[in-house]
């Protein structure tokens, strides 16, 4: 417990800090899936989570192609138009 004294002489007790031990369950049960269940699923596990990751990205790839083709096109278009038009 810890006493603070106030202005006008009043003292203020704080009760102690009461300590969760959630963080302490959830250590153990990272570590207990760590040390059970990678060795035993860690192999599809890693083909598994790397078959999703290049279906994301590949995806994520073809659509910043599309988008780079899109604004180099329109650059094209434009550059086209005030060469035209600086022309006149």
């Amino acid at each position: 417990m810890s006493r603070y004294n106030t202005k006008n002489e009043r003292i203020i007790i704080v009760g102690g800090k009461r300590r969760s031990h959630k963080l302490q369950w959830i250590f153990m049960g990272i570590l207990l899936f760590l040390v059970v269940l990678v060795p035993i699923y860690g192999t599809t596990l890693r083909y598994n989570v790397s078959i999703t990751l290049r279906a994301t990205f590949s995806a994520f790839g073809e659509l910043c192609l599309t988008f780079g083709g899109v604004l180099t096109a329109l650059s094209v278009v434009f550059s086209i138009f005030c060469h035209i038009r600086a022309n006149e």
